[in-house]
Formats: structure tokens, sequence, C-alpha cells
């Protein structure tokens, strides 16, 4: 189950996944690769893995080859070889792409609003202004009193922020000036835009991300059975042939009995 999960996770997350698979007498073990972990070899062939890729010129000797199944490298009383789970990508040969591939700009967007909300609430949902001080005072004690003003009023990011203009030789009060910010209903419809954008490129259902359709509340379960058959059916399905086929194949050529051996799932509600 675990094995399944993680690599579940590798191929959404970056749209390869990898089973190394370890043979001995009387029996086969599979297990997961961690992807970020593995390289595919020029050749075509092999896999490389690597600890840590960052550091892979001073520990180039850490680097392991395994070919691609039904190849296999002896290991001791066992053989070694690897699965690789990709989908087909037009000039991608050595690795394929994750769904959301289209959706990333749609992504850094949401993330950009995140940040920008969480500023605002840094800055305690004060506007942008600008403050005009006037009096006499050096250079250091003009960028010291502006110093130590934003650090008190402001957090990081560019919203909520205060412009200070200091006049030496200018004996009249001190202003503060607004700045109108009336992006808050652009953002609110931004962030429904990109949600709608992320979740069409995952191939997914806005209800079973918990996305209620507006006047469905009191049709929510019929909903979200509709959506689940549809993932099955469009999704979920084919992307468990995908990565449980290569493991019926391997059971079978090492004479185990696959008959019945299924992937199960349990619908939301």
């Amino acid at each position: 189950q675990n094995v399944w999960k993680r690599v579940i996770d590798d191929y959404y997350t970056f749209g390869n996944a990898y089973y190394e698979v370890v043979t001995f007498e009387g029996g086969v073990n599979i297990y997961h690769l961690d992807a970020t972990k593995v390289r595919v070899a020029k050749d075509l062939e092999n896999i490389i893995l690597h600890p840590d890729w960052s550091e892979y010129t001073q520990r180039e000797d850490e680097a392991v080859l395994i070919p691609f199944y039904p190849n296999f490298v002896k290991d001791g009383k066992s053989q070694r070889s690897v699965i690789h789970i990709k989908d087909y990508e037009a000039e991608f040969e050595f690795y394929g792409l994750p769904d959301y591939i289209a959706a990333l700009e749609d992504i850094s967007v949401s993330y950009e609003i995140g940040r920008w909300n969480n500023t605002k609430f840094k800055n305690h949902f004060q506007p942008s202004c600008i403050v005009e001080i006037n009096g006499d005072m050096s250079d250091e004690e003009a960028e010291q009193l502006v110093e130590e003003a934003r650090n008190k009023f402001t957090g990081e990011g560019n919203n909520g922020k205060i412009l200070f203009l200091v006049k030496n030789g200018d004996t009249s009060p001190a202003t503060v000036t607004n700045i109108a910010d009336n992006s808050d209903g652009n953002f609110m419809q931004l962030q429904t835009i990109t949600n709608q954008n992320i979740i069409t490129a995952h191939r997914w259902q806005p209800s079973l991300s918990g996305l209620v359709s507006s006047g469905k509340m009191s049709s929510t379960g019929n909903e979200i059975r509709i959506a689940y058959e549809m993932v099955m059916a469009t999704v979920i399905n084919g992307t468990s042939q995908l990565l449980f086929n290569p493991v019926m194949k391997l059971l079978q050529d090492n004479g185990f009995d696959i008959e019945g051996l299924q992937v199960k799932y349990q619908p939301p509600v």
C-alpha cells in the first residue's frame, strides 16, 4: 500500500514514477524509488540512482546504474531492475510531464494572491499611503526615522506600504495621503478563474475539491457522486492501468497467479 501511494504521488507530482524490482530465488519484491533521486541514462536503457544530485560531481562514486525491466543487474544473490512509469509526450524521450504543466502560470498567480493577502494581514489591512514629514534633521536621522516607522507599521510585500517624504526647512504639519486600492474585487475574480484553471489542468472536478456549485447545496451528495463517476471513467481508471499493468506483467512473468488481482476504489459518499 505504501509503495502504491508513493508511486502515485510521484507520478502526479513529477509526471514520472519508478518501481524497483528485486528478484531472488523463489520470489520478487517491488519497491518505490524516489523520483527526485533518479535520472534516465543517455542510452535510454538504464537509470542512474544518486542520493543527492546537487553534489553528484563530488560524490559520483555513490551513483548506481540499474537497467530497465526486463533487463537485470546482479546484486549479490538477487537481481535488480527498474520500471519507469510515464505518459507519452512528443519530443520528450527521457521523461514524462505532469498534467498540471498547463496550469503553472495559474498556480504561480494563486501563490502570489496568497502572498498579497498575507501581507495585508501583516500590515493590519491598512492602505498604502504617502507620508510627508516636515522638520530639520540630518540625512542619518531621516533614514533612521523612516526605517523605524516602516519596521513598526509594515510587513513584507508591496501592498500596504508607506512612502516617506522628508522635507527639511518646512514648518508645516506632517500630511498623510492614502492611496486608494480597488484591487480586492479583481483579485477575488482572478482567484476564481485560477482555481478553475488549476482544477481543469488536473482533469479533476470542483465538487471533489470541496468547491460546491452555487445553488446546489441541497444536492451536494448527488453532484459529488456524478463527479466521482466522471473522473473514474476519464482519469482514475486510465491512470490505474498505467501504474498497475507493469506490476501485473512483472508478477505474471515470475509465475504468480494474477487472476482477480485489482485495485479497488471507494466512492467518497
